[in-house]
């Protein structure tokens, strides 16, 4: 058994390619945060995901990049969402992000999951608009209101810190304040 002083971080988790090699998927910024995420871009198409993401859906990250985040949704959420899309593109603003929302998601067997989710947006590149979706599982007897446990204060019950593409910290909501001991400047 490896030995580790008490500060040194666990080895990072590798996974074998079809090829045969191995990588860490630990090197990807993605695999540091433990809630699933998807990323994706402004018209919905699926840029990234880490590996709680693969447990909750069912599928593996390759089957899910580059398709549109609807395949994660119930049909009748997901016929319209191209127009939420739309609207969203047109305006640039949407009711959900920011505000934690208990839904139904499409699980790759068919089978439905009822979870909380909470989307971010990083629009410090106009032309490059990445929205990013972070979920928490809702288990039997949880209410699916369709509204955060802590609405009346605005806070979401999950720290959530975005980052651009070189790791800058671009926002973070109340619960990241608290916890963190951070001040928004």
């Amino acid at each position: 058994m490896e030995q580790r002083d008490a500060v040194s971080p666990p080895p990072r988790a590798r996974h074998t390619r079809e090829d045969g090699g191995s990588s860490s998927r630990g090197d990807h910024p993605m695999e540091a945060i433990l809630l699933p995420v998807v990323l994706a871009d402004d018209r919905g198409n699926i840029l990234d995901v880490n590996q709680p993401c693969e447990r909750l859906f069912g599928y593996k990250r390759e089957e899910m990049i580059g398709r549109n985040v609807k395949m994660l949704m119930p049909e009748d959420v997901a016929g319209k969402h191209d127009g939420y899309m739309a609207a969203f593109r047109d305006t640039g603003k949407t009711n959900l992000i920011g505000n934690p929302r208990h839904v139904l998601v499409r699980h790759k067997t068919g089978a439905m999951v009822n979870v909380e989710i909470c989307l971010g947006l990083d629009d410090s590149n106009p032309s490059k608009v990445l929205l990013g979706a972070t979920f928490r599982r809702i288990r039997s007897g949880s209410s699916g209101s369709g509204t955060s446990r802590n609405e009346e204060s605005g806070d979401a019950s999950v720290a959530q810190v975005a980052t651009d593409r070189e790791m800058k910290i671009v926002r973070f909501n109340h619960a990241a304040e608290r916890l963190f001991k951070w001040r928004a400047s």
